[in-house]
């Protein structure tokens, strides 16, 4: 699209490209049940696969909901309106509103998308342009298989395999066709005379050209024989040729299915993430695994993520993403609850302090357990509980730039653990860990074993000219590292 956007900004000129949209749901929902509170529309390049332009639509805001108001918070309620209604609304932010390609001299003239009418309707309705539509072919078969479970209890020969194998035969038309209308509509039409034996329009694909004495159907056997099936079978298909230049091109929106997944595994349908701004920067960090543009901070302007997370994970998600840069400019550091939290309620067993099981205790309303705005709430409620001050929490504070450390150092300990393997029998992970932090190597303790022996490696894991511990003063530790080179 750069090369094309190029060209038209040097000649004043405004050039359609084709791309692909589809809207995702942030909860689970059917034909029949669309109640989402938010939705994502995704319009990616068709050939260049990238992603052109998304929308998040928000019918909800967790603040809001707790009695806030919108100018004192940052509201993510951007719309209004049913789920159902979000798709043509959709449509139109990434497209009409779609800054990127405005900037380039860049409309969309070919959308890719699924069946749904009224996305196109709003597209056209809003575009001084025409706007060509093609049907997903993926879509346009499954509706094959819809209209013959319409028909089905009518007819007893009318069974899955034969449903099946109808819905293969179409799809073979289709794919031996792309792009020839005329040839798709004669093939298309031919399909209930090909199921009932009738073979004179049928072309070199099909085997009783090859063998008509010895025929059979690769699934249904000896085809079909219902004359009342026949005429039903021959109406469907009219109506489906008929449709033929539509989904001629036999385009698929795969990539925006593939997007939808990817918002998915960031922003899991069993829990409501739209309601707070980390449902938006869910869905931005699952776009910009689709982004290969150099300043990638104009996608994620104005997003803030939720502190719940732990410090090593969140910096290493933060990294994945590549948005150290933007975070740094809006986050001081990182605090660590849980060990103020033990500190301060006397309790250190394994689950004592979780959040649900501090909620119990306290008698603390968790209806929204688990959506990351209200934990943040939640977990201000259990601090005012156990009395933890704002000093408290600054005692765990980590800085970014300390933060950075630990991550760099993080990435480098696979490789130093591998080196230190042979003292994996009489040390722990965590002392490994300590050796690797204070740069000392197998061959550095080999070499003082080899110097002094014992009193070497006290010397080397103790005191350094500072006064600070290099890796460890526990004589237990030292005696069975001592131990392990004596032998």
């Amino acid at each position: 699209m750069t090369e094309i956007a190029t060209k038209n900004m040097r000649n004043g000129m405004i050039v359609g490209i084709a791309g692909a949209f589809d809207v995702g749901w942030f909860t689970r929902g059917s034909n029949r049940s669309y109640d989402s509170p938010s939705g994502t529309g995704t319009l990616i390049g068709y050939f260049n696969k990238e992603v052109i332009g998304y929308a998040v639509l928000n019918c909800m805001c967790a603040m809001c909901n707790f009695g806030h108001f919108p100018d004192d918070h940052n509201c993510r309620l951007n719309f209004v309106g049913s789920a159902e209604s979000m798709e043509p609304e959709a449509v139109v932010r990434v497209t009409r509103d779609n800054e990127s390609l405005k900037k380039h001299n860049v409309e969309i003239g070919i959308i890719v998308a699924d069946n749904d009418s009224s996305a196109i309707l709003a597209a056209r309705e809003v575009s001084d342009q025409e706007i060509v539509k093609q049907h997903d072919k993926n879509h346009t078969s499954k509706g094959v298989v819809s209209a013959s479970y319409k028909i089905k209890p009518s007819y007893k020969e009318l069974t899955s395999v034969v449903m099946k194998y109808l819905n293969k035969c179409f799809n073979f038309c289709v794919s031996q066709n792309e792009g020839n209308i005329a040839a798709m509509i004669a093939v298309i039409q031919n399909i209930p005379y090909h199921a009932f034996n009738y073979h004179n329009d049928c072309g070199d694909w099909c085997g009783f050209k090859k063998n008509p004495d010895n025929y059979v159907h690769s699934t249904m056997g000896d085809g079909l024989c219902d004359e009342r099936l026949f005429e039903a079978l021959k109406s469907l298909f009219e109506d489906l040729a008929s449709k033929c230049p539509q989904f001629a091109a036999a385009c698929t929106s795969n990539q925006d299915e593939s997007m939808n997944h990817s918002i998915v595994s960031y922003a899991p349908e069993a829990r409501v993430y739209a309601k707070s701004p980390s449902g938006v920067t869910r869905v931005a960090c699952a776009v910009s695994k689709k982004i290969e543009e150099k300043n990638i901070l104009d996608v994620y302007k104005g997003l803030n993520l939720s502190p719940g997370l732990h410090t090593s994970r969140l910096m290493i998600a933060i990294d994945k993403v590549h948005l150290k840069e933007h975070f740094h400019q809006v986050i001081e550091g990182f605090c660590d609850t849980l060990p103020i939290t033990k500190k301060k309620s006397g309790k250190n067993s394994k689950g004592d302090n979780k959040l649900e099981n501090s909620v119990k205790k306290y008698n603390i309303c968790c209806d929204n357990a688990h959506d990351a705005l209200y934990d943040c709430i939640v977990l201000e409620k259990v601090g005012e509980k156990l009395e933890i001050s704002s000093v408290d929490f600054r005692k765990t504070f980590i800085s970014w730039t300390k933060a950075e450390e630990n991550l760099k150092f993080s990435a480098k300990l696979g490789p130093a653990r591998k080196k230190l393997c042979m003292l994996n029998s009489c040390t722990s992970t965590g002392m490994r860990d300590e050796m690797i932090a204070a740069r000392v190597t197998y061959e550095i303790i080999l070499h003082a074993y080899q110097q002094n022996e014992l009193d070497g490696i006290i010397r080397l894991f103790g005191e350094d000219a500072n006064a600070i511990v290099r890796v460890t003063k526990n004589e237990t530790v030292i005696d069975k590292i001592h131990k392990y080179f004596e032998d």
